[in-house]
């Protein structure tokens, strides 16, 4: 009946692609298959705590002629999807033919062997190369904002920033919709036992309906946040807001109006990004989504993907390139002559663009700086670490006395971004480079060998034998086969010659040094004469030194040795040789330790991360055992990483046993002391006191406390046997020297003052 909507069903340029995970092995179920690769138990399994599943296309080379991608590269269109959740992509038919998938990915998922459907099919509107899809297991971090889960995709973006990561910014709207018939998470999980309750599918019906009311492409859509009535806060400025009649949008959606009593149960917020190339596009698109809210246009969309969404309330915020929230305004009728205003904003936009690039003048010169400090420092010290065991940098070793290079910093910033960015992704094995002092270099990664280029010649034709053989002048060179492979150009003829000798290009396939004679692969048409100027382009010379990648040693690197380069003559040999190379180059790439590179990093890359961990556990390890052989050389305890000093019984009894001896007779000479110096002090006023005195029964207390015992003898000292005895003895007066009473009691006054101070030593040890 519709001819035309049938043809337009069939041929649609924009594909989709539904992964659904149904089930996974786990390393300690007994069911799974090569259960050595699954890096996963089924308890982590079960609580989706891990990387989920990655879908990759082939982009930028037809997938008929090249199967194996080698021209092209791959891009993720399916990222973390989990077990039970079908997460939605779309890619662009460029042409006609096949389109190369490849599942898999560096997710913990993929080695436990996976059970997942996909869905390829065609849709209307219009799509990118790629639109990317998300699940909700990922193991990325955040470059704004955070995550509300350990393995979300998306991250929680601060005003202003856009993207799965909230790692840039862009003019955009800020879409807030207020609805009353779905929860939170019905579009965004919280928690992992949410998972696979159909958010992504909603997530993708929300955005493609969205781009489809508004004209966009659906990657210009991005689901922000959701959030439940409890989260949404009072005092929010309504787009739509004010008093207003009830509408009928879909047969699901009651009538309902702002102020219509739902104020309890059931609200919840949707958060949407539209991003746009230029700010002056808000203003349109602002009018556009308020018109397909208010009439209803956009719950229909909605509702025609069977996502039944009541919308009650909108707010639209509009957000600067940079990220700074803009004043929201309706489109107006610009006047045509230029104000004041304009001329303002134009002498500010000068100004602007002054300051900017000053301040771009500035960070290039302080870069510079830095780079030249950092190539003075690796001459002067070689680029190697203790703890690494390995140089960190490329180096090109003389195959024969197996001495390396170092090559300076920006060299090795050029070979890292052209292996990483181009020989991992895209398959280009060449890179020529400069290095100071020692001329130009091509780099062969294919081969891992780095061949140091000569330079071109011009020459003049004196013979001709026929179109493809020529006789060079004497300043050729002198050894045999020195111009194979190399590009000859006609760059100058004689008067009467054909001019369309003139710039000719063949490729030397012979040369003799004998007979000066060069034979090339094809013939020059017409036939050149004597007489003519040729430029023989430069080579990639025979002089070569072998590439080490960093963290490579020379005895590893023999462990991945290639065969010899065929030649490109035999085209089919050369790309297996080629793609065998690429295949070595995967295997040796988890021994190498890489620089960050600007950019996302390929999947094959994923390797030198863990490569770095290792070495910077390696770091923190023997600093550990630093500390535990210092703490081995104390008297008391061990230090542990942290620093706390820990003893046991045996530390402890060790330690008593060498200070117990010297402690005790620290004590017992204080206690000697003591008593001594409480005879010297009382002696002076004790030595003549009579029985009848009214001090003696103290002194006689104090005789007993310090040393026990002795009363009886200090009762006799004065003759007391009795006070009425008839031969009771008198006190006998002793004269004693008060100044030397005195003396001595300073002398053992000082030596008790340097008994506690030893004493109070003991003690601080102890203490510790």
């Amino acid at each position: 009946e519709n001819p035309e909507q049938n043809v337009n069903a069939i041929h649609l340029h924009c594909v989709t692609l539904e992964l659904r995970v149904n089930s996974s092995g786990a390393s300690d179920a007994a069911d799974t298959e090569e259960a050595l690769a699954c890096p996963i138990t089924r308890e982590q399994r079960d609580s989706h705590a891990y990387s989920g599943l990655e879908l990759y296309v082939c982009v930028g080379t037809n997938a008929r002629l090249d199967p194996y991608c080698n021209l092209g590269r791959w891009l993720p269109v399916i990222t973390g999807a989990c077990i039970g959740e079908k997460v939605t992509g779309m890619i662009e038919l460029t042409n006609t033919g096949r389109i190369l998938l490849r599942l898999g990915g560096p997710g913990a998922l993929t080695g436990c062997q996976p059970r997942w459907d996909l869905r390829v099919d065609r849709r209307k509107g219009s799509c990118t190369a790629v639109t990317h899809g998300y699940g909700n297991c990922c193991q990325h971090a955040c470059a704004n904002g955070y995550r509300d889960r350990q393995t979300a995709c998306k991250c929680i973006c601060p005003p202003g920033f856009v993207g799965v990561l909230c790692d840039r910014t862009s003019p955009h709207l800020s879409l807030s919709l207020t609805v009353f018939n779905s929860s939170r998470t019905d579009f965004w999980v919280t928690e992992a036992e949410h998972i696979g309750k159909g958010q992504t599918e909603n997530e993708y019906t929300l955005t493609s309906s969205l781009a489809s009311v508004l004209g966009i492409l659906p990657s210009r859509v991005e689901l922000a946040y959701s959030k439940t009535q409890q989260q949404l806060g009072t005092g929010a400025q309504s787009e739509i807001g004010g008093r207003r009649g009830a509408r009928r949008v879909v047969e699901h959606c009651q009538d309902v109006g702002v102020d219509g009593g739902i104020t309890g149960v059931g609200l919840s917020k949707i958060e949407v990004r539209l991003l746009y190339t230029f700010e002056h596009e808000l203003p349109v698109a602002r009018n556009k989504i308020k018109f397909a809210i208010t009439n209803g246009t956009l719950e229909e969309a909605l509702a025609r993907q069977d996502l039944y969404v009541c919308i009650v309330d909108s707010l639209i915020l509009n957000y600067n390139a940079f990220g700074f929230k803009m004043e929201s305004r309706d489109v107006v009728q610009v006047p045509t002559a230029i104000s004041l205003s304009d001329i303002l904003l134009i002498v500010f936009a000068i100004m602007g663009v002054g300051v900017v690039m000053l301040y771009a003048g500035l960070q290039y010169m302080v870069q510079r700086s830095i780079d030249l400090d950092a190539t003075r420092h690796l001459h002067q010290y070689l680029p190697i670490r203790k703890i690494e065991k390995q140089a960190v940098g490329w180096r090109l070793v003389d195959p024969d006395s197996k001495e390396p290079m170092h090559l300076p910093g920006a060299q090795n910033r050029e070979l890292e971004a052209f292996y990483i960015t181009q020989w991992l992704q895209e398959g280009e094995p060449l890179c020529t480079f400069d290095i100071p002092q020692a001329g130009k270099w091509t780099a062969d990664f294919s081969s891992m060998r780095a061949y140091e280029n000569t330079a071109g010649q011009s020459l003049m034709v004196t013979k001709v034998k026929d179109g493809m053989t020529i006789t060079l002048d004497r300043s050729a060179s002198t050894s045999d086969h020195f111009y194979n492979e190399r590009m000859i150009t006609i760059t100058a003829i004689p008067g009467n010659a054909d001019p369309r000798l003139l710039n000719q290009e063949r490729t030397v396939s012979s040369y003799s040094a004998l007979l000066r004679e060069i034979r090339t692969n094809s013939p020059f048409v017409p036939p050149p004469p004597p007489g003519i100027k040729i430029s023989i382009g430069g080579k990639m010379g025979m002089t070569f030194r072998e590439m080490l990648a960093p963290g490579m040693d020379y005895q590893l690197s023999a462990e991945f040795a290639l065969a010899e380069q065929p030649s490109r003559r035999t085209k089919n040999k050369f790309q297996d040789w080629m793609h065998e190379s690429r295949e070595v180059t995967k295997q040796r790439l988890k021994y190498e330790s890489h620089f960050p590179t600007q950019g996302e990093m390929p999947p094959t890359a994923d390797p030198n991360v863990l490569r770095l961990e290792a070495l910077r556990d390696m770091k923190m390890q023997r600093a550990a055992d630093k500390r535990l052989l210092r703490a081995a050389r104390t008297n008391f305890g061990r230090v542990d990483n942290q620093g706390k000093t820990h003893f046991t019984g045996a530390d402890l009894s060790q330690w008593q046993a060498a200070h117990y001896t010297r402690w005790r007779q620290i004590e017992t000479e204080k206690e000697v002391f003591e008593v001594q110096l409480q005879k010297d002090e009382w002696g002076e006023e004790t030595d003549n006191m009579q029985l009848d005195d009214a001090r003696y029964p103290e002194a006689l207390f104090r005789e007993e406390i310090f040393k026990p015992g002795s009363s009886m003898e200090y009762i006799e000292k004065f003759g007391a046997t009795g006070r009425d005895e008839p031969n009771a003895k008198k006190a006998i007066p002793r004269r004693v020297s008060v100044a030397s009473k005195v003396s001595e009691s300073r002398r053992r006054r000082s030596s008790l003052a340097t008994l506690k101070a030893a004493k109070d030593e003991i003690f601080d040890e102890v203490a510790v």
